[in-house]
């Protein structure tokens, strides 16, 4: 399967971090979200997101995290996550997306995406370098392209229930963990770009567990009685 990494916030042509600043950002742990009080929220269907203001080199910058639990493993939630074809489904204003270059082990590639998210913009090219750990981690960053992106990470685990820590249907449950930095070099105030990923990125995840429980459903009908 071609490697792909679902850029969700390539959707919202605003948002921009310069390259150079990758190195100088603080990766976050998710322990914050992922809280005992938490869980009842994930089992309940709800996604769970927080953004912060950081400052960066004088540059505001918004951290966005966000958490949602599929009932599948893993390796389904992979399949979707990484399949370009699938990603217009689930991505608003994807319109295309085109394989540059990749590694022969899969462990790496870069992709161009097209995004038109209105009539009256133009549409919005960025190229992306992501790198694969399967079946649990993706990690990204905007190397090129007209639209400048964002840096973060996709992190898949296994859904942990109970004090005992057993694995919910023998992992058939996967906690679906998305971080990312953006910020903006336009005249687009900051408060409005963390309003914005706090409003799309909970329907991205959302239309991102419908794909991957209809693929589930469809799997279960072709098996034989």
């Amino acid at each position: 399967m071609t490697k792909f990494f679902s850029y969700m916030a390539v959707s919202l042509c605003i948002l921009i971090l310069p390259v150079k600043s990758h190195a100088q950002l603080t990766d976050h742990i998710d322990a914050e979200l992922l809280t005992s009080s938490n869980r009842p929220l994930l089992d309940a269907g709800q996604v769970l997101i927080e953004v912060k203001k950081e400052t960066n080199g004088g540059r505001k910058i918004a951290f966005i995290q966000s958490v949602v639990l599929i009932p599948a493993p893993p390796q389904a939630v992979w399949s979707v996550l990484t399949n370009c074809a699938r990603a217009p489904s689930y991505i608003p204003g994807l319109k295309s997306c085109e394989i540059l270059d990749a590694a022969p082990d899969g462990t790496w590639d870069i992709h161009r995406h097209v995004t038109k998210i209105s009539a009256f913009l133009p549409k919005m090219i960025s190229e992306v370098r992501s790198e694969y750990d399967y079946p649990t981690s993706i990690r990204f960053k905007r190397i090129g392209g007209n639209v400048d992106v964002n840096q973060g990470s996709w992190t898949l685990r296994p859904y942990v229930s109970g004090a005992s820590g057993a694995s919910d249907a023998d992992g058939m449950a996967t906690i679906v963990i998305y971080r990312s930095h953006v910020s903006s070099k336009s005249v687009v105030p900051a408060k409005t770009i963390r309003k914005s990923m706090e409003k799309n990125i909970p329907k991205v995840m959302t239309s991102l567990r419908a794909e991957i429980v209809k693929d589930l459903e469809l799997s279960t009908k072709k098996q034989p009685l």
